[in-house]
């Protein structure tokens, strides 16, 4: 079988688990619009807040310390109904604290709402994970998270493209709305 052959199948495989492909459909989507927040956070930071350097490493550090936390709510038992609320709810404090951001640009509220947004970011993915692992058979695992990260590189790619000119375009605040609106 060629590797385009195998590639082809594992997709069909994986595809006709339902819960597997709305978790990776979702997941997707929200990682297109949380990413445009790594171009979005240095204008934002620079231009909007007028923060300089230290601004920026504090949304940066206040991201990247929720992320941490959040991810560790993984350590708590759950089945999966509990493990789907924590995925959805990391999903919709990600959207909340963006929007509310991306309205209302001020530094100490930034530096909140980023770490709230890492906390949701955290939950949602280590919860997406368990989730994808039940959902699919153990065979198929290393086709599934191949897919999954297939389709995060590409919408990474294209949420840095967008960001950029939605920044030009419409300025730091809009596209943190923005990204809110779409996670």
């Amino acid at each position: 079988e060629s590797l385009t052959a195998a590639t082809w199948g594992g997709l069909r495989q994986v595809a006709a688990i339902p819960s597997a492909l709305r978790l990776m459909l979702i997941s997707t989507l929200a990682v297109l619009s949380v990413g445009m927040v790594n171009v979005a956070e240095v204008v934002f930071a620079l231009e909007e807040l007028d923060a300089g350097a230290l601004g920026l490493s504090l949304l940066v550090a206040a991201m990247g310390t929720g992320v941490t936390v959040g991810a560790l709510g993984g350590l708590r038992a759950g089945d999966q109904a509990a493990w789907l609320r924590r995925y959805l709810a990391g999903l919709a404090l990600m959207a909340a604290m963006l929007l509310l951001v991306g309205l209302v640009p001020v530094l100490e509220l930034a530096v909140v709402a980023f770490f709230f947004t890492g906390l949701g970011n955290g939950l949602a993915l280590t919860h997406e994970r368990l989730l994808l692992v039940r959902a699919v058979p153990e065979r198929l695992h290393g086709r599934a998270f191949a897919i999954k990260r297939s389709a995060v590189a590409w919408a990474f790619s294209a949420s840095f493209l967008g960001s950029g000119a939605l920044c030009a375009a419409l300025g730091s605040p809009a596209t943190l709305a923005i990204a809110g609106a779409g996670a």
